[in-house]
């Protein structure tokens, strides 16, 4: 039988110390090192992952706002130049834009123009006066301000000439504009009949048209100062009639 060697055998490397079943294990100064490298890379992925987020948010945020500064900047320019005479080009022009973004926030230009008008009516059509009554809703807009503020003003005279060309989209915003506009004459002056209302409305829309178009200063005033008395006076009878 041989002679069995009792030279002691040297100690095993801390950094390679077996565990059960072969793999190796780090040492205790090793094994610290490991668990804070893991967790830096879990910090990293981590942060990582948080700011891919707040990238995707920030994007998003900047797209509805360009969206929406495109919404305000067309039913300004489409109410001052109309809705075909003002182009793509000059509405991205307003954000300090080129027109080839323009797709990304809008399939079409009608339906920006559609988006356009709705914005218009919900921000200064005639339903959205602060007056108290129908006499003083003819007064002002049928006033020199609202004349030559077409921009910020009522989108019906603004609009009409382009309508009957426009999608019906766009033109179903249009006439639940006039069905708003209506809405208010009748909520001011319930006792003047619809047909009353009717007119009135059509008589202000178109004084305040011609008197736009026309390019005589005296001949545009003439005509909504005319206007003006006229439905005031047909105002004050009705309202007289129904109480007595």
């Amino acid at each position: 039988m041989p002679r069995r060697c009792w030279k002691p055998r040297p100690p095993k490397s801390r950094a390679s110390v077996t565990r059960p079943g072969g793999a190796l294990a780090c040492s205790c100064a090793c094994a610290d090192i490991c668990r804070r490298a893991s967790s830096t890379a879990r910090s990293a992925k981590t942060s990582g992952s948080r700011r891919r987020e707040q990238s995707v948010r920030r994007s998003r945020e900047e797209t509805a706002r360009t969206r929406t500064a495109a919404v305000q900047a067309a039913s300004r320019l489409f109410r001052e130049r109309g809705i075909d005479a003002a182009s793509v080009n000059d509405v991205m022009a307003e954000l300090g834009m080129t027109g080839g973004g323009f797709y990304r926030h809008f399939e079409s230009k009608e339906a920006l123009a559609a988006e356009a008008c709705s914005e218009a009516f919900a921000k200064s059509g005639l339903a959205r006066g602060p007056a108290n009554s129908a006499e003083q809703v003819v007064r002002g807009y049928l006033s020199k301000a609202h004349r030559d503020a077409p921009g910020a003003g009522c989108p019906l005279p603004a609009l009409a000439s382009d309508m009957a060309r426009q999608t019906h989209a766009v033109r179903r915003t249009y006439s639940d504009g006039v069905r708003s506009a209506l809405a208010r004459l009748e909520q001011l002056a319930p006792s003047t009949p619809s047909a009353t209302r009717h007119a009135l409305l059509a008589g202000l829309v178109g004084a305040l048209a011609i008197a736009r178009a026309v390019d005589d200063d005296e001949l545009s005033s003439a005509i909504l100062r005319a206007s003006r008395e006229f439905w005031i006076r047909v105002l004050t009878r009705k309202r007289e009639v129904s109480r007595s």
